[in-house]
């Protein structure tokens, strides 16, 4: 009788517990998943993900509540890492475009600005174009990332690329800078064409106007005192390292060109003037200048002349071929290299190591970072090319964790947002789901099993349609 009484006991117990769970009611659920903690750097198992509209409403063990939605997802045996930021991208079509970085969990870009178009024309319709793509995502009208963007780029005279703003007698800066602002930019861009005097001017007329700048730094003069210069002026983020190599380096290195970059880059990481590199950083942190490394660039360059494997050539087939043609037209953006030789691509390659390695030393210093790909620079596939940047940031030394801060916490920080760059509540449901954990291999990143934007469920199926149907476009205007 007393077992019978104690069992009885238990059952009612029990009852008590189970009737007393909350149920969670949402309109999207994934259960029982794995968590990656990207600020503690570790996997918390058995986690239930409650969104309610595009906002992460908890994350609760599973089992502690009944949950209840018309999209219960079974998240097990999978990972979730908040939605990736390239900052540093060019956007062309958003038939073709958007849907690529959708596809590889690309949930936040910061267009560099500039013309991905077919026939150049006026970069202010360009930014137009974009500005209007990116409302039609933020209504739900288009799939798209959320988008931060610069209008045309401000350079010296002659500029490189067709479209931007070439200052001369006819345009001040000041008058670029205001034209800029009207029309509605996030930032001013800056090329490498200006010289440093040109560059105080785009400082005071960004001051002046309310915004801030960013971009390239003056190549043609000594970089150590420009690089220095340009972080007092406050540019907020310097973009491709270019001068940082040759500051750092011993001895008086020459420039004229991105091949000289390129080569300076290959022999950086044993010629490294310590006293130098730790007063550049010192002004960085001081300043709050963020870098953008964009080490894979170099790669792209590098890959013109290979063989490649099979999934990168699908890749390549979203690319239309107005993009294409302009990649090996002049790769190395130099009017007197004419032939490109099988070692100048080589060293191009090699460049991306090292590079990699000396962005691991500015990490391991304080300074700030964040990931950019240089997407659709040669070979830089949007979307796809942030994978490749964080996989050569690890073999540059970073962890996966550190690679990932790059693309979430550290781009939030950047933009001084307090709701993307993490999976916690009250942020924003921007969310990739991986069959893999990229703590122990961060090419896991690319084995995405589902998409969350904006709340929004997009499966396995889903993604590879939007992603063939990005292909035929392409297929169909490059015949």
């Amino acid at each position: 009788m007393k077992n019978i009484r104690f069992s009885l006991f238990i059952l009612a117990v029990t009852l008590t517990i189970i009737t007393c769970k909350q149920t969670e009611q949402a309109d999207l659920i994934i259960s029982n998943t794995n968590v990656i903690d990207i600020m503690r750097g570790k996997t918390i198992t058995g986690q239930d993900v409650i969104i309610n509209g595009d906002k992460i409403q908890s994350i609760k063990p599973h089992g502690e509540s009944r949950l209840k939605s018309k999209n219960l997802i079974n998240g097990e045996g999978k990972y979730l890492i908040p939605g990736l930021w390239d900052m540093h991208a060019h956007t062309g079509d958003a038939d073709i475009f958007f849907p690529l970085y959708v596809a590889n969990g690309i949930t936040g870009v910061r267009d560099m600005g500039g013309g991905l178009e077919q026939s150049t024309g006026n970069l202010s319709v360009k930014f137009e174009k974009l500005s209007g793509w990116r409302s039609e995502a933020t209504r739900g009208e288009r799939l798209g990332p959320e988008f931060i963007l610069a209008g045309a780029m401000i350079d010296g005279s002659p500029t490189y690329w067709p479209g931007n703003i070439g200052v001369t007698d006819s345009i001040s800066i000041h008058e670029a800078v205001s034209r800029q602002r009207e029309l509605g930019v996030d930032f001013i861009k800056v090329y490498h064409n200006l010289n440093p005097e040109q560059l105080t001017e785009v400082a005071h007329a960004s001051k002046k106007n309310n915004i801030k700048f960013a971009g390239h730094i003056p190549i043609s003069f000594p970089p150590l005192e420009t690089l220095i210069k340009a972080s007092s002026l406050g540019q907020s983020s310097i973009e491709h390292m270019i001068q940082v190599q040759v500051a750092i380096s011993q001895g008086d290195v020459q420039v004229h060109s991105f091949m000289d970059v390129a080569d300076a880059c290959q022999k950086i990481i044993n010629r490294i003037d310590i006293e130098k590199e730790q007063r550049l950083y010192e002004v960085f942190k001081k300043n709050d200048t963020w870098l953008t490394p964009t080490v894979s660039v170099w790669w792209g360059v590098g890959q013109l002349d290979q063989e490649h494997e099979e999934v990168f050539e699908n890749w390549l087939q979203h690319i239309p071929k107005y993009i294409s043609n302009e990649w090996n037209r002049n790769p190395f953006q130099d009017a007197q290299l004419i032939n490109h030789s099988p070692k100048d691509y080589e060293t191009f390659r090699e460049a991306t190591l090292s590079m990699a390695k000396v962005a691991k030393r500015m990490y391991d210093s304080g300074v700030n970072l964040m990931a950019g790909s240089d997407s659709a620079n040669p070979m830089i596939i949007p979307g796809y090319g942030l994978h490749k940047e964080l996989e050569f940031l690890v073999s540059g030394g970073f962890t996966p964790v550190e690679a990932l801060r790059l693309a979430t916490v550290n781009p939030a920080k950047f933009l001084s947002r307090k709701d993307i760059g993490l999976l916690a509540p009250n942020f924003k449901a921007d969310i990739l789901i991986l069959n893999q954990n990229p703590l122990d291999d961060i090419k896991n990143t690319t084995l995405i099993n589902s998409v969350i934007l904006g709340g929004k469920y997009i499966n396995r199926e889903k993604l590879d349609q939007i992603l063939a149907e990005a292909k035929n476009i392409v297929s169909k205007n490059n015949n």
